[in-house]
């Protein structure tokens, strides 16, 4: 079961989510090594991967994020293991990224990647449906401004939405700036499980502080929720496979897919009216109930479309309605989240 007030930024929430990603992630290595080590074949395997978690034990053990190739290295590995390619296997684990010190702004995967096995991990991890790419990496005076731009969001944050802020640093140690790589794709951020504690963000020099701010409280919240369900579903099993409108998109989206817009569509309406209540000289209240009415209009079309086609979990009916009652409420909300 999820703990009460989903809706609402809470660190504890968020580091809690962390610590287990990371416990789990270590267990899931140390069963597998338990399971090869006896064979003779898998000697070389079973030793590289001994390396991989006395590096991650060491990590943990003094408090360190890890980074998100670690994650997908892992799901890659156990593909690669399932498919009997052990000498990739042996290469794969050997390349394998451990810890990450600080949160930290790369552009696109020039930075983060430092080899092909480490941009073949972020490329499987982060595709649209047709397995295209659909980002590339900023130009060097575009990633100068974009860093620029993130880092002082950040910084307000970091000032006036304390918990927001907290939260958001027990999530996310990775942000990558990319743009579109044609005009066939537009997207403006993109997060996965299987990169745990890594959003990527569009570019974009026309968005307003207040628009970054929300932006960071919409990836933020993806990755809240994947931590919320951990090893549970939000959704019954849908066998019928139909695709819906989606309150954030203009294609049609998967249940599951509706239920995380809806849910961070509540989020990124509570960031925004924060400055309702607080902090009111910083954006203009047209600005604000802009932005306010598009996030909550598109967590009402969302709400209405889980309400109507998705049979719920436990999980899924505690955290929607958790939303629900806090945009009924966004005052008393966001005095909670203070």
């Amino acid at each position: 079961m999820a703990p009460e007030g989903n809706a609402v930024f809470n660190p504890v929430v968020a580091r809690q989510s962390t610590i287990w990603m990371s416990q789990a992630l270590l267990r899931s290595f140390k069963d597998i090594q338990q399971q090869i080590q006896p064979s003779k074949e898998l000697l070389g395997c079973a030793n590289s991967l001994q390396s991989v978690i006395n590096r991650l034990d060491a990590a943990l053990s003094n408090n360190q994020a890890l980074s998100p190739l670690l994650y997908a290295g892992y799901y890659h590995f156990v593909y690669l293991l399932e498919q009997g390619d052990m000498l990739y296997c042996e290469k794969l684990l050997a390349d394998l990224p451990c810890a990450v010190s600080t949160q930290e702004v790369f552009n696109g995967a020039l930075q983060l990647c430092h080899s092909d096995i480490h941009r073949s991990i972020l490329r499987n991890c982060l595709y649209t449906e047709t397995l295209e790419s659909y980002w590339t990496h900023c130009d060097a005076q575009e990633f100068l401004h974009a860093r620029e731009k993130i880092n002082a969001v950040i910084e307000i944050i970091k000032q006036t939405q304390p918990h927001f802020y907290q939260e958001f640093q027990s999530l996310v140690t990775t942000i990558i700036m990319a743009k579109p790589c044609s005009q066939k794709f537009r997207f403006d951020g993109a997060s996965s499980y299987h990169l745990w504690g890594l959003m990527m963000l569009a570019w974009d020099d026309d968005k307003t502080e207040l628009e970054w701010i929300e932006t960071l409280a919409h990836e933020s919240s993806h990755i809240y929720l994947f931590g919320l369900m951990r090893n549970q579903t939000l959704l019954e099993g849908d066998e019928s496979y139909n695709l819906y409108s989606s309150p954030l998109r203009t294609d049609k989206r998967p249940l599951e897919g509706i239920y995380h817009a809806t849910y961070v569509s509540a989020r990124m309406h509570l960031a925004v009216m924060h400055y309702r209540y607080s902090h009111t000289q910083l954006f203009a209240p047209k600005e604000i109930d802009r932005l306010a009415s598009a996030s909550l209009r598109a967590f009402k079309d969302g709400y209405h479309t889980i309400m109507q086609h998705a049979k719920l979990t436990s999980l899924g009916k505690s955290v929607l309605e958790d939303c629900k009652k806090a945009l009924e409420d966004p005052y008393r909300s966001l005095i909670l989240s203070v």
